[in-house]
């Protein structure tokens, strides 16, 4: 097996880092499109879904400005201003959108608006070119600026580039894996077999002069193993070259039926040198390559069938770089799918998303710093759009992450964990807020912020083979948030239909919630108990049926500009009453019987009535009366009557209006008329004169059963007949006489009838005593 040879070739361009925020916008696929929060800080959520209106099978790039807006695209032929218009010189580039990777942009640091594309072809034969844009152009949308379009840097290469920056310095290098007899006017001939780097170094002004020095060889311990046949265009040119974010490793995936496989191999950022031995970790099919964002781990794809409806699984498998010496034996294959082969592309939130072709879905690596990640085929929705092979391409520089920072709020133990942390001997912290930490050995070291705010963490950290290095890293603090009081008189609820529930608005409380907050920065969401409410999950719908009775209603402000694994936040209370309508129907008629002066006008206690009312409405609890004598007054709550002292009535019947009011809420209460009746005395009969004789013994008395003129009495009315020697008597129902009277003589005596409904009314009848003749 041939050792491959290793290229390094100067170029004087003006490129730049590309920072995080000029990876937002992700132009990709069919007519998809993602966007990350433009906030370099900012993971609360997944890329917001676009509709790009663009189709490209493979490789794209796409570039953002320093504040994250999108500034133009391209599948490595064409190019597309940030309102999807292709630049005017901006197509016939030398790329292919059927190229692995088609195309990467690198941004002049000396001149404002000056980007450069550089290019690869599909297949083997196709050159490694660079085009310069001004944003200037075209009244600000840009364009390829004549005469610096289709610059070749290698006639021919494979469908790989990648690029890197130098340390210390704005300049960057670019990559691509190619021939090594190949140069910028000749493809050469054989094999791929040697890796090319270019340095860029940046040149003021907005004219620049590019040269292109002779080929530097370098001398290679090591290489990529040289090809006995030629790579053919559909399989062996295809497959990702990738540089560590930290610049430092260097990794070829490739795709060939004979040679073929993941290949590692050491690069130095300072110099643009490649070094290590070509460490082979993979013999399969390899397409998509990515590392995570602190450089610890490696990934990639595994393919056996380039069709995408070809059937077969993808698989997906991870390499710790920790431990030189143990890198192919961490093999952790974690992921088994049925998709076809994709990109792998690390997203400004620290995970690592995955193309899938005609898919509407985008696949995102979760848990990409630790040694057990997860694949979630189903990440982010990108409909309508579809997804293809290919996602855009990135410096990878823009990625770099020394440590992983866990828990970025205000007032928490914040978490630092370096990568390849077994291999930490010691480290020596500054947290930026004037604290500082030595640690012996590996550890996770905690700091306590008290205050929100964007800091500088450095740390010079020691491995166990003595190696020094130095990390600087910006993290930025974010608020909790505190839950302020919600106005306690939004808290009482009606059930309006008496349904049982009540739809309730919850972002009603918000305002309250958040006080003096800003709400551009902090979210607030409802939950059914603190658990949810701590962990930010399973929310409340804001039109929430809340039911009667009491309901505790939990509420998150959250820092919607904090990290998602760290959500910032507070959690508080607050509790929902939801009352019944009290109600009431049918309620009997108060009766009360005239006076003498039979006028139809009486004094009534209502007070005496209302338990009556309270039996008829069900006695509910929690509910006041008051009585009215308009409806209207009763549904205003005025002029209520007052029950402690007797009402008297204007009419007979006469309405009136109880309004039954639950005291939770003012707002919920009912009413319902019942009438006041004032009763006349009952109509008697006329009793004739009765004559009694004196019967055996001849004593001068004889007995009268009283009860015998009843029904003369009552008149066919129902009710109850008392007699009485008075009318004073019969008038009180005072005295009554015995049923069986015994009568001495003749007299008038009165009967007294008290109706079912207690009127009374008397009537006199006179017993006419009578002696039998002897």
């Amino acid at each position: 097996m041939k050792k491959a040879i290793l290229l390094l070739l100067t170029l004087v361009i003006s490129f730049s880092v590309t920072a995080q925020e000029e990876s937002s916008w992700w132009i990709f696929g069919d007519g998809a499109g993602v966007e990350f929060n433009p906030n370099p800080q900012n993971r609360s959520s997944d890329p917001a879904v676009l509709t790009s209106g663009y189709d490209t099978d493979e490789g794209v790039a796409s570039i953002s400005d320093e504040m994250g807006n999108l500034l133009f695209f391209t599948d490595g032929s064409t190019v597309w201003n940030r309102n999807g218009v292709a630049m005017p010189n901006g197509t016939g580039l030398d790329g292919n959108f059927s190229s692995t990777q088609s195309a990467i942009v690198i941004k002049a640091p000396e001149t404002a608006g000056v980007y450069f594309v550089a290019t690869v072809g599909a297949g083997n034969t196709s050159p490694l070119s660079y085009s310069r844009i001004e944003m200037a152009l075209n009244g600000g949308l840009g364009d390829v600026v004549p005469g610096v379009k289709n610059v070749t840097l290698l006639a021919a290469c494979a469908e790989k580039v990648a690029a890197t920056i130098q340390t210390g310095t704005n300049n960057a290098y670019i990559m691509t894996f190619g021939r090594s007899n190949a140069t910028s006017v000749s493809t050469g001939s054989g094999d791929n077999n040697a890796l090319f780097a270019w340095e860029v170094r940046g040149i003021a002004g907005p004219n620049v002069s590019f040269v292109l020095p002779a080929p530097i060889a370098q001398s290679a311990n090591g290489g990529l193993p040289y090809f006995s046949t030629p790579l053919a265009a559909t399989n062996g040119d295809r497959g990702m070259l990738r540089v560590s974010p930290d610049g430092t490793k260097l990794a070829i995936g490739t795709q060939n039926l004979t040679n073929q496989g993941l290949f590692l191999y050491d690069f130095n950022p300072g110099n643009g040198q490649f070094s290590g031995a070509g460490l082979q970790l993979d013999n399969g099919p390899v397409y998509g390559v990515e590392f995570s964002a602190s450089s610890q781990y490696l990934y990639h794809d595994l393919s056996s069938n380039y069709s995408p409806t070809g059937g077969s699984n993808k698989r997906l498998v991870q390499y710790d770089l920790c431990d030189q010496a143990n890198i192919v034996s961490s093999r952790n294959e974690f992921a088994d799918v049925p998709e076809s082969r994709g990109t792998l592309q690390l997203g400004r939130d620290g995970e690592i998303y995955v193309a899938r072709f005609d898919q509407t879905f985008l696949g995102r690596i979760e848990n990409s710093e630790t040694a057990t990640p997860t694949y979630n085929t189903m990440a982010v929705d990108i409909s309508p759009g579809v997804g293809k092979q290919g996602l855009p391409v990135f410096v990878q520089s823009s990625f770099a992450s020394s440590f992983t920072v866990n828990d970025q709020c205000q007032g928490d133990a914040t978490e630092f964990i370096l990568a390849c942390l077994p291999q930490v001997a010691a480290s020596n912290w500054d947290f930026g807020d004037g604290n500082t930490l030595m640690v012996t050995g590996p550890g996770v070291v905690t700091n306590t912020y008290a205050t929100a705010g964007t800091y500088t963490v450095s740390v010079n950290v020691t491995n166990v083979s003595g190696d020094v290095r130095d990390f600087t890293q910006d993290i930025t603090i974010y608020e909790n948030g505190i839950v302020d009081p919600v106005d306690v008189t939004l808290l009482d609820y009606c059930d309006d239909d008496n349904s049982g529930d009540e739809v309730v608005d919850l972002s009603q409380f918000t305002l309250d919630v958040l006080g003096a907050q800003d709400s551009a920065t902090f979210n607030i969401s409802y939950y059914a108990n603190s658990v949810d409410a701590d962990a930010g999950q399973n929310p409340l719908p804001l039109n929430y049926n809340a039911t009667l009775g009491s309901n505790t209603i939990w509420v998150r402000i959250e820092n919607n500009t904090s990290p998602i694994n760290d959500g910032c936040s507070a959690i508080g209370s607050f509790v929902l009453t939801v009352s019944s309508v009290p109600t009431v129907s049918n309620i009997p008629d108060y009766e009360i019987c005239d006076d003498a002066s039979q006028d139809g006008i009486e004094d009534f206690d209502l007070a005496s009535f209302l338990p009556t009312i309270a039996t008829q409405a069900g006695d509910p609890v929690d509910v006041d009366y008051t009585i009215h004598e308009s409806q209207a007054d009763a549904d205003m709550n005025m002029g209520a009557i007052d029950t402690t002292v007797p009402y008297t009535n204007t009419t007979s019947p006469q309405v009136l209006y109880v309004r039954l009011q639950n005291i939770n809420d003012i707002d919920c209460f009912g009413t319902a008329p019942f009438n006041l009746v004032v009763l006349g005395a009952p109509t008697l009969g006329t009793v004739a004169n009765i004559e009694v004789c004196d019967d055996a013994p001849l004593d001068g008395s004889s007995d009268f059963t009283l009860s015998d003129q009843d029904a003369t009495v009552a008149n066919g009315s129902a009710g109850t007949v008392t007699y009485h020697s008075t009318q004073a008597d019969a008038d009180s129902g005072a005295a009554a006489l015995p049923n069986v009277y015994t009568v001495s003589g003749s007299e008038t005596i009165y009967a007294r009838f008290v109706n079912d409904v207690g009127c009374a009314g008397t009537t006199s009848l006179t017993l006419l005593y009578k002696q039998l003749l002897p």
